[in-house]
C-alpha cells in the first residue's frame, strides 16, 4: 500500500523543511508528507530508511484519522502483476522465475511467491 496525499508543497518550502536543524525527523516526515510527498520522496530526502517514514506516516495518518479519500491506496499493483505473471505463464507454461523477474524487473522472491501461488 502506498501513502499519498495530493502535492500542495513548493521547493522552497521543501528546502525549508528539510534543512531545518532545530525539529525531529519524524516532525520532518509529517510536514513533508501533509505537503503531499509520497513515503519514498520523503526517505530520498531525509537520507532514511524507506520502512522508517512508512511507520512515522502510518502513525500519523490513524492519530491524525485522516480519511481514505484523502489518502491514494495503490494496493491493486499486486494483482496487476499477478495477471502480468498469468499472461507470461500462459505463452509459455516452462518460463522460468528467473526469465520473469528479469522481464519485469522485479524482485526474484517476489515473482517466486505469485508463480507459486499461480501454478498451486
Amino acid at each position: 500500500m502506498k501513502l499519498t496525499v495530493k502535492k500542495i508543497i513548493t521547493k522552497s518550502q521543501i528546502t525549508s523543511i528539510v534543512s531545518d536543524e532545530s525539529t525531529s525527523k519524524s516532525f520532518k516526515m509529517r510536514e513533508l508528507f501533509n505537503g503531499g510527498l509520497d513515503v519514498k520522496e520523503i526517505s530520498n530526502l531525509l537520507h532514511v530508511r524507506y520502512n522508517f517514514v512508512y511507520n512515522i506516516i502510518s502513525r500519523h495518518c490513524l492519530e491524525q484519522r485522516i480519511s481514505e479519500s484523502q489518502i491514494e491506496k495503490h494496493s491493486n499493483k499486486g494483482s496487476e502483476l499477478k495477471s502480468t505473471i498469468e499472461n507470461l505463464i500462459g505463452e509459455n507454461p516452462d518460463i522460468k522465475v528467473s526469465e520473469v523477474s528479469k522481464q519485469l524487473g522485479k524482485n526474484y522472491n517476489y515473482v517466486w511467491k505469485i508463480m507459486k501461488e499461480i501454478k498451486g
